[in-house]
């Protein structure tokens, strides 16, 4: 009898202990630790939806845009609003996209938007020289979708901007070009607000300007349960444009450098080296500057390339061309 009272008395005092120990865990948690863990709460019930904004412009000294703007119709679904009719839905965009419903699904999974975001899923740039008074394909697609809405449920179009250039290939290596953020590019400029599907400079000035010429994203919010579904918007900000960058460069006098300094190398092609071997002169640079100013007013380099390659990714014949140290 007393070995049993001695094990039962250890057995209370256990009891005791762990009662003890959960009444100061729950005192911790709803008294000392409640404000932390409420701000938690909060921030996992909001969503964020961002809008990216307009590029901003590169202009040379007279003001004419070498660097501008392009409209564009950007397709875009988003993924809860699909609901029960989200196959019938894919198979009616695939159809009316010309792609494959696999294609369209992969576009749709991707892991970097939520699935209350918008996900783009296609692009029709618009012609700078479309025919006026007749639609484009992206304008026929667009006017479909919003006379039969009741067909595509979370399928908007949207008007965007993609970068083009007037001139063409003319001051290509200075101007630049624009991209994809790379991941590395991510991981160091998150801090900044950039999100991973961002288009920014990639080099030249489209580079060095990056943080006037990008803008600031426009964001939405929204108050989601526990599965991710929205409860009720938040509110939200409209994307600012980014600022323009004014040259010293003049359109008219880059374009004259270029064609002699690519005449030049014509030339020096016809030429022989001491040893009579003729000359490669595949490449030249050249550079015009204001004698009273300093200010650059024309600087060409050749061989050059079209930086509008670089706006949705260069193809494996762009890819090879621009690579190519023989040119």
């Amino acid at each position: 009898m007393e070995r049993s009272s001695s094990r039962l008395r250890v057995l209370a005092l256990l009891v005791a202990l762990m009662f003890v120990a959960l009444t100061t865990r729950l005192w911790y948690l709803q008294v000392l630790a409640a404000d932390t863990y409420k701000d938690t709460a909060v921030d996992n019930s909001i969503r964020f939806a961002y809008t990216d904004p307009l590029r901003g412009l590169i202009l040379d000294a007279s003001g004419d845009p070498i660097v501008a703007n392009q409209p564009s119709l950007e397709i875009r679904v988003t993924r809860d609003a699909l609901g029960d009719e989200a196959e019938a839905v894919i198979l009616r965009l695939s159809e009316l996209m010309n792609v494959s419903v696999t294609d369209l699904r992969d576009r749709l999974e991707d892991d970097r938007y939520y699935p209350f975001q918008a996900v783009p899923v296609a692009e029709f740039v618009q012609a700078a020289d479309a025919e006026p008074g007749r639609a484009t394909r992206g304008e026929k697609v667009k006017l479909y979708i919003e006379e039969h809405p009741e067909l595509f449920p979370g399928v908007e179009v949207l008007p965007v901007g993609v970068r083009s250039y007037p001139e063409g290939s003319l001051a290509a290596h200075l101007v630049g070009q624009v991209g994809l953020i790379t991941a590395e590019d991510y991981e160091r400029l998150k801090v900044r607000g950039y999100g991973q599907n961002d288009t920014v400079g990639r080099a030249g000035l489209e580079l060095a300007y990056e943080r006037w010429l990008r803008g600031t994203r426009g964001v939405q919010k929204f108050i989601v349960n526990s599965d991710g579904e929205v409860i009720r918007a938040l509110g939200s900000e409209p994307p600012l444009p980014g600022g323009n960058v004014h040259l010293t460069m003049d359109i008219d006098e880059q374009a004259t450098v270029e064609e002699a300094l690519s005449s030049g190398l014509e030339q020096a092609r016809g030429l022989t080296d001491s040893q009579g071997l003729s000359l490669r002169a595949n490449a030249g640079a050249v550079v015009v500057m204001d004698a009273d100013t300093g200010a650059i007013r024309a600087m060409a380099s050749l061989p050059t390339f079209e930086p509008s390659w670089y706006v949705k990714g260069l193809t494996d014949r762009q890819a090879d061309y621009v690579n190519n140290e023989d040119l």
